[in-house]
């Protein structure tokens, strides 16, 4: 049921109820041959993620995410022919 997810990547604090549940799916995720990170923050509240700006570990995980995503993009390449009358 897990092949063929795109890349995933999990954050998730060390202290939270759910911590097991993030640590599983991971592993479900790598069974499956699937791309997959585990990021665990000590010590943060669930969704601590929301505080990104005020705690330093929730911009850093938001930034984490982000260069996720980032560096699993294609590039963009401009299309000469977008917005003229070509």
């Amino acid at each position: 049921r897990l092949a063929g997810l795109p890349p995933v990547q999990v954050h998730v604090s060390t202290s939270e109820f759910l911590c097991g549940d993030a640590r599983h799916l991971v592993e479900l995720v790598e069974l499956a041959g699937g791309d997959v990170r585990l990021l665990e923050w000590p010590g943060q509240l669930h969704v601590f993620q929301a505080l990104a700006g005020f705690v330093p570990e929730a911009t850093r995980s938001l930034r984490e995410a982000a260069g996720f995503v980032r560096d699993r993009l294609d590039p963009v390449t401009p299309d000469a022919t977008v917005g003229s009358s070509a």
